[in-house]
C-alpha cells in the first residue's frame, strides 16, 4: 500500500495498493519502497487525515454556534411578542392597548425576518454535514491505523 497526494491539491487523498511495488519517484517504473518508507508515508497521511478530521469539527462546532446566535433572537423576539400581545388584551394596561399590540406585532414581525434568515442560511444543516464528514474521516483513519 503507497499513499500518495497527486497535484499537491491538499483535498484530494489517494490510497494505491500496489503491494509494495510503487512508482515512488515517478520516472514510470515501479520502485519497490522499504519499510520505514512506507510507514513514514502512512504516518504522514494519517495524520493530515486527523487534521482534517479536526477542521471539519471544528467547522461543525462554528456552524452551531452561528445557528445559535440567530435562534436565541427569534426564541426571545417570540416570547417577548406573546406576552406583550396578552398583556395588551388585560384590564392591566388598558390605557394604551393599540400602541403596545403594535410593539408587539413588531417584534413578531422581526421573529419571522430572523426565522426566514435562519432557514436560508441553514447552519444546522451545514454542521450536521461537517460531522458527517468528521465521521467518516475518523473511519478512514481506524481502517489505517
Amino acid at each position: 500500500v503507497y499513499f500518495m497526494e497527486p497535484d499537491d491539491d491538499p483535498l484530494l487523498l489517494h490510497v494505491e495498493v500496489l503491494d509494495g511495488n510503487v512508482d515512488a519517484d515517478g520516472d514510470g517504473v515501479r520502485d519497490i519502497i522499504s519499510q520505514d518508507e512506507f510507514q513514514f508515508n502512512a504516518r504522514l497521511l494519517i495524520n493530515k487525515i486527523y487534521y482534517r478530521q479536526n477542521t471539519y469539527i471544528e467547522s461543525s462546532q462554528h456552524c452551531d454556534a452561528e445557528d445559535f446566535k440567530i435562534f436565541l433572537p427569534i426564541t426571545v423576539c417570540t416570547v417577548m411578542s406573546t406576552v406583550i400581545c396578552f398583556l395588551a388584551s388585560s384590564p392591566i394596561l388598558e390605557n394604551h392597548p393599540r400602541k403596545i399590540c403594535f410593539f408587539g406585532g413588531i417584534l413578531g414581525i422581526a421573529a419571522v425576518v430572523l426565522g426566514t434568515i435562519q432557514n436560508e442560511l441553514k447552519m444546522g444543516a451545514r454542521a450536521e454535514q461537517y460531522r458527517v464528514a468528521a465521521l467518516q474521516y475518523r473511519l478512514l483513519a481506524t481502517a489505517l491505523e
